[in-house]
């Protein structure tokens, strides 16, 4: 059996004293940045893992942080959750994965079971079911909260990516010969927005744009998406529907009509024909929020809630081949 690695062994190879090694791995203030990464480089090359349970006694929290993913947004926001989640490991802390129920009008304090016990720390990755900013407020008490959507109306930081820009950015994507642009999206203050500033970026290249929400009237909807040049989607789901509304109907997707989504997810290279889409920034947006929470558990941060944009970057596929 392969001998366990202890710190003993780290400080053999560090040359520093298991003191310090120890104040590096539970991040301790008076560690410099250049010796915290040596032990770290340290631990990856002897494969050391810190016992949990160990730091959580010496610092006296639970290391772990509470990610609240709304049901039905599991998929879109993967990206963001498996990188948040290796960043977190990374810094030696645990996420919890906790799914929203769907909405309705009331939601008890029942219906809202999140282990807010064992975490240090909430992250609200994306918008909440109606009605459950009540009942998670009583839930999240006093710990730190950091929300990946501007909508959610919980007291805490914001980090979130910048859709306004992401609506810019789908416009100025499109060929020049692009006309009539129709833009699909969900009900929502997000996707408005990337609606708006996509609308009002038209209109400096005088292009017309028809904002069209889901669900809508099919006879309008089939009109409006029938006559279209390009098809700007709120979210990547919508926009594999009318790739697939678009190719029954015979047209050419990428070529006499362009299809641009948002969220850059897996979904985009499974397509009949690839999707151009607007990566949100998932990377910096999970760094920047578990840092955030991270400097709030430790307090390193005491300042007022602060709120920070993510630029967006636009990833060309076949169905705006312009865009490339």
């Amino acid at each position: 059996m392969r001998k366990k690695v202890t710190i003993e062994d780290i400080s053999r190879l560090t040359g520093l004293s298991r003191g310090t090694i120890s104040r590096a791995l539970n991040n301790r203030p008076d560690i410099s940045d250049a010796t915290r990464q040596k032990v770290l480089a340290a631990c990856r090359r002897l494969h050391y893992v810190p016992s949990f349970a160990a730091r959580s006694l010496a610092t006296g929290r639970q290391l772990a942080v509470l990610v609240l993913v709304p049901a039905g947004e599991l998929a879109a926001l993967s990206p963001l959750i498996s990188t948040l989640s290796r960043h977190a490991a990374e810094q030696q802390y645990v996420t919890l994965l906790s799914i929203l129920p769907p909405g309705r009008k009331e939601i008890s304090d029942r219906a809202i079971e999140i282990p807010t016990e064992r975490a240090d720390a909430v992250i609200v990755a994306g918008p909440l079911p109606t009605g459950a900013a009540k009942p998670l407020r009583k839930r999240i008490g006093s710990l730190p909260c950091v929300r990946c959507d501007e909508s959610v109306e919980l007291p805490g930081d914001v980090v979130t990516p910048d859709y306004a820009e992401a609506g810019r950015l789908a416009i100025r994507a499109l060929p020049r010969q692009a006309r009539r642009v129709t833009c699909l999206i969900r009900p929502g203050i997000v996707q408005q927005r990337f609606a708006d500033a996509a609308r009002r970026a038209a209109g400096e290249r005088r292009l017309t744009v028809r904002i069209l929400q889901a669900p809508h009237a099919p006879a309008e909807l089939s009109a409006a998406l029938g006559q279209a040049d390009a098809i700007l989607c709120g979210d990547d789901e919508l926009a594999a529907l009318v790739e697939g509304w678009l190719l029954g109907l015979g047209r050419d997707v990428g070529g006499e009509v362009c299809v641009i989504g948002l969220g850059n997810t897996p979904l985009c290279d499974t397509l009949p024909v690839p999707l151009t889409s607007i990566d949100p920034g998932w990377p910096e947006l999970a760094t920047r929020a578990f840092d955030t929470a991270r400097a709030r558990i430790e307090h390193t941060r005491r300042d007022a809630p602060s709120q920070t944009r993510i630029a967006p970057q636009l990833v060309a596929r076949a169905s705006c081949p312009i865009a490339q």
